[in-house]
């Protein structure tokens, strides 16, 4: 038990009659050991949801992959080593991805529910945004979520998690969304814009995207720090592809960005 790990104790999943217990793979093994040495710590103090901080988390991202997409893992002009590679590295995982998928209900099964599955299990496995988000959102939102429960009670649910997003925010400082985004632009991608919406679908509790906006006036260019959320209106930029109104759409005096540019986009976001 916990009482018994605090006082010193070795819990009993880790003697040596039960070590089979122990999952086989090893970040799991990994995670199970970290936590069974957390509990013997004396707690810190701790205070209600209600009274902390709001936590807020900046992101940098230029034009890295965000999300894997269906023509990454399974087109025909593309070499499917990837996939193949990721299945047989996280073999163990590949069987647990499997289960859960042939246990899932058939509410869930949308269309191309496989390969969205697959595609997320695949990015989260490699160096993507996606990634990045994934962790930070499971960690602390799912963890203030469980607190604000315990703590809220005997108040309506939609109290705790409105106190939730209102104590975590995770913000994505995406320099190239403009560009991501406009049709006419040499950068114009499709692929990363499904990926925003994926994102804001799964993860817009908490998330936000900040960007720059350059705009031709009577005047000379004029630069505006725009900022998005999962609340924005949408609106079609290309054939079944979407993108988002700004909520906030500041003027900058000037332009921004000063050497790598990387420093100043975050600090506009």
């Amino acid at each position: 038990s916990v009482e018994e790990a605090r006082q010193g104790r070795v819990p009993r999943l880790f003697q040596a009659m039960s070590l089979n217990a122990l999952p086989a793979n090893l970040e799991a093994r990994r995670r199970i050991v970290t936590l069974a040495r957390s509990v013997q710590m004396d707690p810190l103090p701790s205070a209600p949801v209600k009274q902390m901080p709001t936590l807020s988390v900046l992101i940098p991202h230029y034009s890295e992959t965000i999300r894997y997409s269906k023509q990454d893992l399974f087109s025909d002009s593309v070499s499917n080593d990837l996939l193949r590679f990721l299945i047989k590295y996280y073999r163990d995982e590949f069987r647990n991805l499997i289960e859960r998928l042939e246990g899932a209900d058939s509410e869930s099964r949308g269309p191309n529910w496989l390969e969205a599955a697959l595609c997320e299990w695949a990015s989260l496995r490699m160096q993507t945004l996606w990634r990045t988000v994934d962790g930070i959102c499971h960690a602390y939102g799912h963890a203030l979520q469980t607190l604000a429960k315990h703590q809220t009670l005997g108040d309506s649910m939609g109290f705790g998690e409105e106190l939730v997003r209102q104590r975590l925010q995770v913000v994505i400082a995406m320099q190239q969304y403009a560009k991501f985004s406009d049709p006419d632009s040499s950068g114009f991608n499709p692929q990363h814009l499904d990926a925003v919406e994926a994102m804001f679908s799964t993860f817009g509790d908490w998330l936000s995207i900040a960007y720059i906006e350059e705009q031709e006036g009577e005047g000379g260019r004029r630069y505006f720090s725009c900022l998005i959320d999962s609340s924005c209106a949408r609106h079609e930029v290309g054939e079944g592809h979407f993108a988002r109104a700004p909520k906030f759409r500041i003027e900058l005096p000037g332009f921004p960005i000063l050497g790598h540019g990387k420093s100043d986009n975050q600090n506009c976001a």
